[in-house]
């Protein structure tokens, strides 16, 4: 009950918890504002030391493709939504829940369907994503946390030295090789995958299980459950360039102040990410991703939507 009480209260900060027996709404805490994602109410007062009493979920399985298109809801819209949901707890808050396999995700029905949903939202049924099971969180430290907001606003930006510095603060000298290759190259084919791997000096499996091996343990967690995340997203359809875009967008937010001082102890990489420069280009690229994919994604529904009132066998989800 903490954990789900607590994530809910960092990603929507302004509503207060709901716990009473009586309650029947949506969560402990209602959704969150910048994803629609939420967690089961908690009946305090029908739990005990050995119970544990919450509200019942009637959704469906985030990995059941065929079920959301069935229920009219975009599966890739789904993916976005845990990308960013995933993206704001690792980068932003730095408290992860730690066992995201599809069984602990639902995807629940909300509000009404139709025409103005799907141009608003992507989704022609709109939908909340449910956590359940919240025994399991990491706590990232404030250090790792931010290292890890570095290398993914360098892999964004294509800054290769960058990137293979703050993976080297992460995770020692073999990390800075391993990392920005198993974050974000995947290949079209086995062969490809391959040949991505030998470039980086992965010859082997061995290879990662010794970086895994010498990693700290919240780097390899973080590391986990961005796989378990990875896999379930791209099963419904979100590209490798969604993932970055919007890692790339929530590390960009979860950087601390810049400043023109620096301490004895601060990396090189501390000292780049300090000035303005550096940032604002960061801040750039961002705007520019951003405004394509917004633009591309007007025009796209705009015309399937003109379409669609025209009687066009159009399906929009």
């Amino acid at each position: 009950i903490h954990n789900a009480q607590r994530l809910m209260s960092y990603m929507n900060p302004g509503a207060p918890p709901s716990n009473d027996s009586s309650s029947h709404s949506s969560s402990s805490n209602g959704v969150s504002r910048t994803c629609n994602v939420t967690v089961p109410t908690a009946h305090v007062t029908l739990c005990t030391s050995k119970v544990l009493t919450m509200e019942w979920i009637d959704g469906l399985k985030v990995n059941d493709s065929e079920a959301l298109r069935a229920a009219r809801i975009s599966p890739r819209a789904v993916g976005r939504c845990m990308d960013q949901a995933f993206a704001e707890m690792t980068f932003i808050h730095g408290y992860v829940h730690a066992d995201p396999h599809p069984g602990n995700i639902m995807v629940r029905p909300t509000g009404g369907r139709g025409l103005l949903s799907w141009l608003l939202r992507g989704t022609w049924q709109p939908f909340e994503v449910v956590l359940l099971d919240h025994g399991s969180y990491l706590s990232v430290p404030e250090r790792i946390r931010q290292r890890y907001c570095q290398l993914w606003c360098s892999l964004f930006v294509g800054d290769t030295a960058g990137a293979a510095s703050a993976a080297i603060d992460l995770g020692g000298q073999r990390a800075g090789q391993i990392l920005p290759v198993i974050l974000t190259q995947r290949g079209r084919t086995k062969q490809e995958q391959k040949e991505m791997q030998r470039a980086a000096g992965v010859s082997s499996f061995g290879d990662i299980t010794q970086l895994l091996a010498t990693a700290p343990r919240d780097v390899v967690e973080l590391l986990r459950i961005a796989a378990v995340v990875r896999n379930v997203t791209a099963s419904l359809g979100c590209s490798l360039a969604d993932r970055i875009r919007i890692s790339g967008t929530y590390a960009f937010k979860g950087l601390p102040g810049y400043t023109t001082s620096w301490s004895a102890d601060q990396s090189e990489n501390d000292k780049r990410f300090s000035q303005l420069g550096y940032r604002m280009s960061i801040q750039m690229r961002l705007a520019i991703v951003r405004g394509y994919v917004a633009l591309n994604t007007v025009l796209s529904r705009t015309l399937l939507a003109t379409l669609h009132v025209f009687g066009q066998p159009v399906l929009l989800l």
